[in-house]
């Protein structure tokens, strides 16, 4: 990686998905996830599986992970890599856990054989919101026992941006400097990492992915759609909260003049903020975004931005 080109960081989702689907780097991370010696788990344990999971009707979600792996007798796990903020992750990442449960190889197997399901998502702003702390984990625990009902699902948050907060706790130290490798944004950061085998190997990916003229190509594409992306959303959310908010206050006030309560201020506010949400889908659609992307932004249902494209 020469000095002029731009240090390839892992939270680009292709960079992270390449350098992870290595048995021997995915067995490095995931052990730190599973707070087990990576010794102890064989590379012929860690398979890679298909990273789209399957569609059961005509109307479900189809599901895509950035990393969908088993390791022999602990269970599967969904990994995704989340930079950028995206609405609705907690239901997102519920919904894709169960989706790969129901994938787990469950099919014609008795109860007592369920495989477990593990999530991961590596956030790169602040999801968590009750914690400064780095690492989250859930499971479905009784509300005042706190014991766990079932181990089969399991949901756990790596957030990038709290690495700076604290120091890891004692039995999370190996996962922290897996943590920061997937945070570090230079080649001078990278140098200053505390590394073990499986860290090195992925730092060699890295400079693998950054030598091999296509797979950078790739990156830069993703890169670049990914930074696209990012200003048309902060653009409509700001042309679209503007708009919506000019004609809330005008609608307020209107409502106001001729009911004289404030009942119709409120109504005013909230027709302002539905237009505000309708007006970034109308900027979406003109942009050539999808329906999917215009939920990201907007939050509108489908059916809604369905009905705002019939109506340009």
């Amino acid at each position: 990686m020469n000095k002029k080109e731009t240090f390839i960081s892992m939270t680009n989702d292709y960079v992270f998905t390449e350098v992870m689907k290595q048995p021997k780097v995915l067995k490095g991370f995931l052990s730190a996830v599973l707070r087990v010696p990576a010794e102890e788990l064989s590379i012929k344990e860690v398979l890679i599986k298909n990273r789209y999971l399957s569609k059961h009707s005509p109307t479900d979600k189809l599901g895509i992970l950035d990393v969908h792996a088993e390791i022999l007798g602990r269970g599967t796990f969904a990994i995704e890599m989340q930079a950028t903020l995206f609405p609705f992750w907690e239901n997102r990442s519920i919904y894709y856990t169960c989706k790969a449960f129901t994938e787990g190889g469950q099919s014609g197997k008795g109860y007592a054989q369920f495989q477990k399901t593990v999530s991961i998502s590596i956030m790169g702003y602040n999801l968590i919101k009750d914690t400064d702390y780095f690492y989250s984990s859930y499971k479905f625990r009784e509300d005042r026992r706190y014991t766990v009902y079932s181990d089969l699902l399991e949901i756990h948050v790596i957030e990038l941006m709290k690495l700076k907060n604290r120091r890891p706790n004692p039995e999370d130290e190996v996962l922290y400097r897996w943590a920061c490798l997937l945070n570090v944004k230079s080649k001078e950061e990278a140098q200053m990492l505390e590394k073990d085998p499986y860290i090195e190997e992925a730092l060699k990916e890295l400079e693998r992915l950054s030598l091999d003229p296509k797979r950078r190509e790739e990156y830069e594409i993703r890169d670049r759609n990914l930074r696209d992306y990012v200003t048309m959303t902060n653009y409509m959310k700001k042309t679209g909260y503007e708009e919506g908010k000019e004609k809330g206050i005008e609608e307020g006030r209107e409502e106001g003049r001729e009911e004289g309560r404030e009942e119709g201020r409120e109504e005013g506010r909230e027709e302002g903020k539905i237009q505000e949400k309708k007006d970034s889908a109308i900027n979406a659609i003109k942009m050539g975004l999808t329906n999917t992307q215009i939920q990201t932004i907007t939050g509108l249902s489908e059916n809604d931005i369905e009905s705002i494209r019939k109506s340009q």
